[in-house]
């Protein structure tokens, strides 16, 4: 999933089951809204700068993501696989493994 654009979102919080994405880059205030869902990222290669947010949560299965943004999700984050980075304001608020 690729948010180039700085008012770009991605939602999932529709969704039954969240979502799974192979990569997630985007820029500076772009938005990912997870609702109560799970976002699942199955081979990170990129980093994302924007903003995920919603009381759901993120899970890494492969691969090398970086988040930069200031995240304001609430639910676990959780590695099964790859490496999960956090550079500059990247940040993550709970977390599991």
């Amino acid at each position: 999933m690729n948010l180039a654009n700085a008012a770009g979102t991605f939602d999932i919080a529709g969704t039954t089951a969240g979502a799974t994405i192979t990569t997630l880059n985007g820029v500076a205030n772009s938005h990912v809204t997870l609702g109560a869902r799970t976002l699942t990222i199955s081979n990170g290669s990129t980093t994302y700068a924007g903003v995920i947010q919603g009381s759901g949560g993120l899970a890494l299965t492969g691969g090398t993501q970086t988040l930069a943004g200031a995240n304001t999700y609430t639910g676990a984050t959780n590695v099964n696989g790859g490496t999960l980075g956090l550079i500059g304001a990247g940040s993550i608020a709970s977390s599991a493994r």
